[in-house]
């Protein structure tokens, strides 16, 4: 099928019509957050230790409950339908048998239930107003889910220059599928008009002010957490002091995130900034990373600095995009034996064992705090 999350990519792009390749790949503005989420892991310089008996070797891991058979989780993406009929429940399907777990996007193209029937699923959040979020927190309560991710980076929607230029609506109207750049993909038009058309079951009935929250403020996280009986994971920080102002409102986990760099162009990279986090945290509660990862040695390398796990969302999409359910577990498993082949070559048997003495001297994780 293919051997890489590059070549899965690849494949992703010749078989989705451009404006859809182009939402899933695109970035904020000029895309220079992009650019610093790969750029920071592109740095990194591993320092192997030889000699050592690395012929056992563990991957599992613990979050909030949930076992996981490798430290990578599927992060919440919009509209898993556009790249393929079955979505996000493809996606949960194969995150369920690879041993993982998907958090599934407010705005996700399939419903809460449905995803949550197939396998375990966290939920991520959208917080308008708190009148507005409640049916839909009973409803996710009702599902299953037992985390709950609350997205804080997205005050507004940022321009997203490709969208913009491909005059993009989210979800295109199926009268757009006619245009010839949809023609020239045969296979994904046949299949986009034989499918249900796509929308956002899970906020259907919603207050129109449910979704994002130009207003939002942490004594909001700190209501979230009393109402939440879950634990409740604050994802979209990248500095210290938000990391410690969550814990003080009653997170359980940080995701250090910049929406994948879909929002504020030119932010710092997400490795360069999971130090600080790290270190404000002090492991009060786990940390996960999020933004660019492409291979198994970037999940290595955000393990060794202190995360706990890492989330990815582009490289699912790829596969889901290529084979579906299969293309996503393919992702996984490829991601699998990276993580497994690197650990043994650094010297190291299992993921606790992974710290900053992996890295060289002059490796460029950088500790400048970001401002």
């Amino acid at each position: 099928m293919f051997v890489s999350v590059d070549d899965a990519r690849l494949l992703a792009h010749r078989r989705l019509p451009q404006p859809i390749f182009d939402y899933l790949e695109g970035g904020g503005g000029a895309e220079r957050t992009v650019a610093a989420n790969r750029a920071a892991l592109e740095r990194v310089a591993f320092v192997p230790r030889v000699a050592v008996d690395v012929s056992q070797r563990d991957l599992a891991t613990s979050v909030f409950g949930t076992d996981l058979t490798l430290p990578v989780v599927l992060a919440p993406t919009t509209l898993n339908r556009l790249f393929h009929p079955d979505g996000e429940l493809a996606a949960a399907r194969a995150a369920a048998a690879v041993g993982t777990v998907i958090v599934l996007s407010t705005s996700a193209s399939v419903a809460v239930e449905d995803v949550a029937s197939a396998g375990p699923t966290w939920f991520q959040l959208y917080l308008g107003t708190r009148d507005g979020a409640e049916p839909l927190l009973t409803r996710v309560e009702k599902a299953g889910v037992q985390v709950l991710v609350l997205t804080v980076d997205v005050p507004m929607q940022a321009r997203r220059d490709r969208d913009l230029r491909n005059a993009l609506v989210y979800p295109p109207p199926r009268r757009t599928y006619a245009s010839w750049t949809y023609l020239r993909h045969p296979g994904w038009t046949a299949r986009a008009l034989s499918s249900p058309p796509i929308g956002y079951p899970n906020m259907a009935g919603l207050p129109a002010r449910s979704g994002l929250n130009p207003a939002l403020q942490w004594d909001d996280v700190q209501w979230l957490a009393r109402r939440w009986p879950g634990p409740l994971v604050v994802k979209g920080i990248s500095h210290a002091d938000d990391a410690r102002r969550a814990i003080d409102c009653g997170a359980a986990g940080i995701i250090v995130s910049n929406h994948g760099g879909r929002q504020l162009d030119g932010a710092v990279g997400t490795l360069d900034a999971l130090p600080f986090v790290i270190d404000a945290v002090g492991g009060a509660v786990p940390v996960l990373f999020d933004g660019g990862i492409r291979r198994g040695g970037d999940v290595v390398a955000a393990l060794a600095l202190g995360a706990t796990a890492c989330l990815i969302g582009r490289a699912y999409c790829y596969g889901l995009a290529v084979a579906g359910e299969q293309g996503v577990a393919a992702v996984l498993e490829i991601l699998r034996d990276e993580i497994d082949r690197t650990l043994a070559l650094l010297g190291r048997t299992k993921i606790a064992e992974l710290d900053e003495s992996v890295f060289a001297d002059q490796t460029a994780v950088e500790k400048e705090t970001p401002s």
